[in-house]
């Protein structure tokens, strides 16, 4: 009787744990079910955002050559350039398009979209250089002046105001409302350009001005003709002032490069007493330890250190 209880207590252990186990490996393969699938999702999302960021990129660079100006000297580069990343942006679709169809059928797709992925990065990275370069071809041809202009006639006018003062003035405030209404990027950096070319110009035209004054000013567009009037005139007595601003005031990436290049123009001028060259040089280079290493602002300073470094 005994044993009869026993097999009975054996058989129901075996089958409760036969039920236990059987409902153990349902749960764990739901569960490896969903890893699965949100891994896939994972990597689905991965290349989406990849080919996404991409296509921002080539958007950039098309919406920048868009609205290049056409009188540049390079302007058939400008059009190839173009033309060939509107046919890079096509095949990023079509590929993207394809790698969708490949990851929703086969879940090892994804090493081929990563390598599609990477051969369309190496191609846009071509195109960087290729833009910065047309880029500084654009700001040659703004710094450029027409000798034979002639200034005595009021062409300097750009705005109508009176005296070349005045609009230098006007200028400062279209400068700093070219900062408060428009959106960071390449668009805004040729607009503010502009502005300097039309200061470049007046410049020269102007007698008395209160340097120190523009620099320690919290106006940015008063500092922006402090840096220009100095990047002209050449006036090596404001040339602490002048990095100090630079250093310690001016927040603007735009602002300190202009005021960088008026120190290269000044120290381009060997006529530099040594405990003056001494001190800018430590100054600048504790400066450039905080700039990005392929920054205009970095190579700038770099420029400069080599005209102190003598």
């Amino acid at each position: 009787m005994y044993f009869g209880y026993f097999d009975m207590f054996i058989s129901l252990f075996v089958a409760s744990l036969s039920i236990g186990l059987l409902s153990l490996l349902k749960i764990t393969k739901l569960n490896l079910e969903k890893d699965k699938k949100l891994i896939f999702e994972k990597d689905r999302n991965f290349v989406l955002k990849s080919y996404n960021l991409l296509d921002k990129k080539l958007s950039k660079y098309l919406h920048f050559l868009e609205n290049f100006h056409n009188e540049v000297d390079n302007n058939e580069i400008v059009q190839i350039t173009k033309k060939e990343l509107i046919s890079l942006r096509n095949k990023l679709k079509l590929m993207l398009e394809e790698d969708m169809k490949l990851i929703d059928k086969n879940e090892n797709a994804l090493r081929i979209s990563k390598m599609h992925i990477e051969d369309l990065k190496y191609s846009i990275k071509k195109y960087k250089k290729i833009i910065k370069e047309i880029k500084i071809d654009y700001q040659n041809y703004v710094f450029k002046r027409d000798e034979s202009t002639d200034y005595s006639n009021d062409n300097y006018s750009y705005v109508k105001t009176g005296s070349p003062l005045d609009s230098l003035n006007y200028l400062a405030k279209e400068y700093n409302s070219i900062r408060e209404t428009q959106k960071p990027g390449d668009e805004r950096t040729i607009s503010m350009t502009k502005v300097v070319n039309q200061m470049i110009e007046l410049i020269p035209y102007v007698n008395i001005i209160n340097i120190e004054e523009k620099l320690k000013s919290n106006n940015k567009g008063n500092r922006l003709i402090g840096y220009i009037y100095l990047y002209v005139k050449l006036d090596k007595f404001q040339i602490f002032t002048l990095i100090d601003t630079i250093i310690d005031k001016e927040d603007t990436p735009f602002g300190q490069y202009w005021g960088l290049k008026a120190v290269s123009n000044i120290f381009s001028n060997k006529d530099i007493p040594k405990a003056v060259r001494n001190y800018c040089y430590k100054k600048l280079f504790n400066f450039r330890q905080r700039l990005e290493l392929n920054s205009d602002r970095y190579q700038e300073v770099t420029k400069i250190l080599g005209y102190l470094d003598y």
